[in-house]
């Protein structure tokens, strides 16, 4: 299998057979358990056969007070470097006082090649953005321009994106559950059987699998259970409860976007590619038909 980038499996191979709620298992299961972003950042349109991979390319932004003698020169510096198969990660720090992205960054992003842009912040021109097919997560809707508010002032740095540090060249998988990073370095290069080349392997092995169960044999995993000992009757509606909290997926490993294929009627406050194990929660409820 064709792979780059110090071992990790191609990125459109993991868009293609991989979503979120998988890559977050695996992490799990090998003990790196920090690593999604705040589930407040959600994908424009909730469309749920979006799934984006590529490689982190962290713009900083920072708040702006004046304008600039080149207004936007930062962002077109960044823009003009992205190389393909990158993702923007734009940490705007959840900043509303302007949109940090829009309809012209993404149609320059987009012919740059990259695979989709994620913001701790706000974007504007959202219909544009659906219109073109431009994968954006953010936080929400804003019409404020960032001229004179806001400022790229680097890119390709390390940065605190949704609250987790994402280095660039980290592997980031986004679906309508959430976003992923798989960091590209984890431990020390000289220990046997790094828990970095432990990642790089089971993402890599598990991409080659176009079943989602065998993915998690290959990886070492456990299969999570989608039904738990709760048995609904046909026509019945099951619920679970006491939730209140962002910290679980729907049942596991079916994502947000497995269900909506699924065609199967799911209520929730939201999504994300957390396993419902980390938290204590258990989602149980499937309709079993009647014998």
């Amino acid at each position: 299998m064709t792979a780059d980038r110090q071992g990790v499996a191609r990125p459109e191979l993991a868009a293609a057979r991989l979503y979120t709620a998988v890559v977050s298992d695996i992490l799990d299961g090998l003990g790196h358990r920090d690593h999604t972003l705040d589930p407040a950042i959600r994908l424009l349109g909730g469309a749920a056969d979006v799934v984006v991979a590529g490689w982190a390319n962290p713009f900083l932004v920072a708040e702006a007070g004046e304008i600039p003698a080149e207004p936007y020169a930062g962002e077109i510096a960044a823009l003009d470097d992205l190389a393909p198969g990158e993702v923007v990660l734009v940490a705007a720090g959840g900043s509303a006082r302007a949109a940090c992205w829009g309809e012209l960054f993404s149609t320059a992003a987009r012919a740059r090649g990259a695979r989709g842009t994620v913001i701790d912040g706000y974007c504007r021109d959202q219909r544009r953005i659906m219109g073109m097919g431009y994968p954006v997560w953010c936080r929400g809707g804003l019409p404020l321009d960032c001229k004179r508010r806001t400022a790229v002032t680097a890119w390709r740095q390390p940065a605190v994106v949704g609250g987790l540090l994402v280095q660039p060249g980290d592997l980031v998988v986004a679906d309508v559950d959430g976003v992923v990073v798989v960091p590209a370095g984890l431990g020390h290069p000289d220990t046997r059987a790094t828990n970095a080349n432990a990642v790089r392997s089971a993402v890599a092995t598990a991409v080659a699998w176009s079943d989602v169960g065998e993915a998690y044999v290959a990886a070492g995993l456990s299969m999570p259970e989608v039904c738990g000992p709760a048995r609904v009757p046909c026509g019945h509606v099951a619920t679970v409860g006491p939730l209140g909290r962002a910290s679980c997926s729907s049942f596991a490993p079916m994502s947000a976007r497995r269900i909506a294929l699924a065609i199967f009627p799911t209520w929730v406050r939201g999504s994300t590619s957390m396993s419902s194990r980390r938290s204590g929660h258990l989602y149980l409820a499937r309709p079993l038909a009647s014998r």
